[in-house]
């Protein structure tokens, strides 16, 4: 507390408990510091708040209305700080989080859900949406994001496996404008182009050539900042989509999807999740950062 706010503890305390020694004890401090404390909130004020005598301690008329007037806003702003306050060993309170929509299935529905086993007093409101955000502006805890959407300044744990990407197209659109043989020919071919909405920009579509990476621009007919409606669309037959291998898995299962040229697609680096400090995490922070260190990486 500051010193004025602390000198008006002291003397509330006094005053309840009706003299020097009985605050020292439940303040935990000296009967002459509190007694120092008293007197330089009385030289502040320019009035005597107790009537001191060898018997007992009162308040003086000016102490007494000192008393009822900062009583109730000293109680408020020390719960006020309780309740801000990190947590000690109890993980309580509500985890604030963002992540993209590709990140649930690969990992973090699974961990949101152990986490939440593990820490029954937490509660946790998580968003999955596919953009930049602010972390500070929108009261967030942490973000998961890959790496070309982190926060400034901000520190990072990467999570989970490498991710592995795929070029998908519907059988039928494939027999109706295939064959592709090699990724140049996608230049072709109906783009659905993933557009990162902090920014405006097209994701790439990214291979590995025998002299190295290179990228191939298709002739791009939707734009879309929804990596599901990308895996959505080739499967219904609109043309070709450059998306996260995971998330287009079971239509590829289902056969509602052919995969192309899967050897020529670079992985990406792990998601990772951000937080703005390293300092004053709260507890339910601290413990989902540890228990995040757990996800597997194959």
């Amino acid at each position: 507390m500051s010193e004025p706010l602390a000198e008006l503890r002291v003397f509330i305390e006094v005053g309840r408990v009706g003299g020097f020694r009985a605050a020292a004890k439940s303040l935990g401090q000296s009967p002459g510091s509190v007694s120092q404390t008293v007197r330089r909130l009385e030289d502040r004020i320019g009035a005597r708040l107790f009537e001191r005598t060898t018997r007992q301690v009162s308040l003086t008329r000016v102490g007494r209305r000192l008393f009822d007037r900062c009583e109730p806003l000293v109680a408020d702003v020390e719960t006020a700080l309780r309740d801000v306050a990190p947590e000690g060993g109890d993980v309580t309170g509500l985890l604030r989080l963002s992540a993209p929509t590709a990140v649930g299935p690969l990992f973090l529905d699974e961990l949101v859900g152990r986490f939440l086993l593990a820490y029954p007093k937490v509660r946790v409101a998580l968003s999955y949406e596919d953009r930049k955000v602010d972390m500070i502006d929108e009261g967030l805890d942490a973000a998961v994001r890959s790496a070309n959407l982190m926060a400034e300044d901000s520190f990072m744990l990467a999570v989970g496996p490498k991710v592995s990407m795929a070029v998908v197209v519907s059988p039928d659109y494939l027999e109706d404008r295939g064959p592709f043989r090699k990724p140049a020919d996608l230049t072709r071919a109906d783009g659905l182009r993933f557009r990162f909405t902090h920014s405006g920009l097209l994701a790439p579509w990214s291979f590995e050539g025998s002299e190295g990476p290179y990228e191939v621009e298709p002739q791009t007919r939707v734009i879309v900042d929804s990596t599901i409606a990308l895996v959505e669309l080739a499967a219904a037959g609109v043309g070709v989509a450059y998306t996260y291998a995971h998330q287009a898995q079971a239509l590829l299962d289902a056969g509602r999807l052919v995969s192309l040229f899967p050897r020529s697609l670079p992985k990406r680096p792990r998601f990772a999740i951000n937080t703005l400090s390293r300092r004053h995490r709260p507890a339910r922070l601290k413990a989902f950062l540890e228990m995040a260190k757990t996800v597997p990486r194959k």
